[in-house]
């Protein structure tokens, strides 16, 4: 036998282990090509389109998903400069959700303004038309498609509209356009004022609220913002674009139990959506590529739209070319918090008095450990180590999550974009409310609670039974006889 030395012995080793590395989904060996296999998978035949990619979380089917790559690319981590949560999916879902609460208002608006028709009469293609018609008035201030509708329908829609299409994409900068934050509340007043003088509530249109609410620039901003969206040729109408994926949510109404079709559809709404209308929104005319400082700055055709455009930049970095690239949300959506902020602070205009409905963009890396702000030093006033101002707790995670000089600036965002987010929710966090019945807090009382499972498991002890439960046997048997009479 060849005499092998003890110092090659390590090398031999590392050989045998390099050589099971190569990355082939046939490898059944214990050293296989990717270590997270066994983690990312219950069962392997669901490693679909999976191989070199660890710690994916989505593994769904592109059949199914109403989410396709390359242009919204699986959440997945495939070389060390990827972040995990640098993923468009949180934005553009958002952006979903907002198109469908649009398709819900131009059902509303249609409802009320044929409501001979009864609620089972369905027309999609002619409740956009209406929803339009509505949104066209609103912005030039002319007469409402129905006597039955009014301005405060159009002011939602437009905030949502701006929800889809951010006016702005840095860190920590506002949403909404100004004249689109300030029209529910403003309609709101005229409709209440005129509801006191014994006239038809219609609110006011948006250039109107130039005279003293709104500054003419603001009101200019907002009507370039819908400008795109009434364009006299469909083929640059950013509206035209988005008629696919409100038909399907009208046509689906709201249904969950979709086929492969109607799935297949709905992708083909979001594509248009992400990219043929996000490009003609930002586009001057349609025709022009956008400018700075939108993502799509230089694309000349909405065709051109990639992920790279879509997909948010977590955290700042300089390229190879020493030009630095600042973080920026998604093309399209908010994060789901700030989805969440703008429908509740809608919700409230009614209600309480001086809402502005607004968020600010806050997506970074202290929205998942705010212990790791690298602002905060040691007991001995210094800085803290790497590992401690890491957003996943280990060190060496400057190249998916930036150095610690774009940290500290990122920081710096953060509590600015928090602070500015109090603000906005502050006038319904604020409000005093009457205390509520006793019956009513004692519902999240455990004790309470405690207290009723033991007088419920005393009765049961001696074959008693309860009010409520003589009630629903009650009904229960009513609606056996009812049924048996048919």
């Amino acid at each position: 036998m060849q005499h092998i030395d003890r110092r090659q012995i390590p090398l031999l080793l590392l050989d045998v282990f390099t050589r099971a590395l190569r990355n082939s989904p046939k490898s059944v060996c214990v050293l296989c090509a990717d270590p997270t296999t066994s983690k990312r998978f219950r069962n392997p035949e669901d490693a679909i389109h999976a191989d070199g990619r660890a710690f994916q979380v989505d593994a769904t089917s592109a059949d199914v998903s109403i989410f396709r790559e390359p242009l919204v690319p699986n959440v997945a981590v495939t070389a060390p400069q990827d972040c995990i949560f640098a993923q468009p999916t949180p934005f553009i879902t958002t952006a979903f959700g907002a198109m469908a609460v649009i398709a819900r208002q131009a059902r509303t608006a249609f409802r009320l303004a044929n409501p001979d028709l009864g609620a089972e009469v369905t027309r999609p293609r002619e409740e956009l038309q209406l929803l339009h018609k509505l949104l066209c008035a609103f912005h030039h201030n002319t007469e409402l498609p129905s006597e039955r509708l009014n301005h405060y329908h159009a002011a939602t829609v437009a905030v949502l509209l701006n929800v889809v299409f951010p006016s702005a994409h840095g860190m920590a900068e506002n949403v909404i356009l100004s004249a689109y934050a300030h029209a529910p509340a403003i309609v709101n007043e005229f409709m209440k004022a005129q509801l006191a003088q014994g006239r038809p509530p219609v609110g006011v249109g948006l250039p109107s609220m130039a005279d003293g609410m709104l500054t003419d620039e603001e009101v200019a901003e907002a009507q370039r913002f819908w400008a795109p969206f009434e364009r006299k040729n469909s083929s640059v109408n950013a509206w035209c674009k988005l008629e696919p994926l409100l038909l399907k949510f009208l046509e689906t109404d709201g249904s969950f139990d979709n086929d492969l079709d109607s799935l297949d559809a709905f992708w083909h709404g979001n594509d248009q959506m992400l990219r043929a209308a996000s490009w003609m929104v930002a586009s001057p005319d349609g025709a022009q590529a956008p400018q700075e400082p939108s993502p799509l700055a230089g694309v000349r055709s909405w065709t051109q739209v990639r992920a790279e455009h879509i997909n948010p930049v977590f955290v700042g970095y300089s390229n190879a070319q020493s030009k630095c690239i600042p973080a920026r949300a998604s093309l399209v959506g908010i994060m789901p918090m700030g989805f969440q902020q703008i429908l509740a602070l809608l919700m409230a205009v009614p209600r309480v008095h001086g809402v502005v409905v607004q968020y600010a963009h806050n997506f970074g890396y202290l929205i998942y450990r705010p212990s790791a702000a690298p602002d905060i030093l040691t007991s001995k006033n210094r800085e803290r180590s790497s590992k401690a101002i890491s957003c996943v707790n280990v060190e060496g995670d400057e190249q998916a999550f930036g150095t610690r000089e774009e940290k500290i600036k990122m920081c710096k965002m953060h509590r600015l974009a928090w602070r500015l987010n109090l603000d906005h929710v502050l006038p319904i966090c604020a409000a005093i409310a009457r205390p509520r019945p006793d019956a009513e807090r004692a519902r999240g009382d455990i004790k309470a609670v405690d207290y009723i499972k033991e007088c419920k498991r005393d009765l049961d002890a001696v074959g008693m039974h309860t009010k409520q439960e003589h009630e629903a046997c009650a009904l229960f048997h009513q609606a056996v006889v009812d049924a048996l009479a048919r």
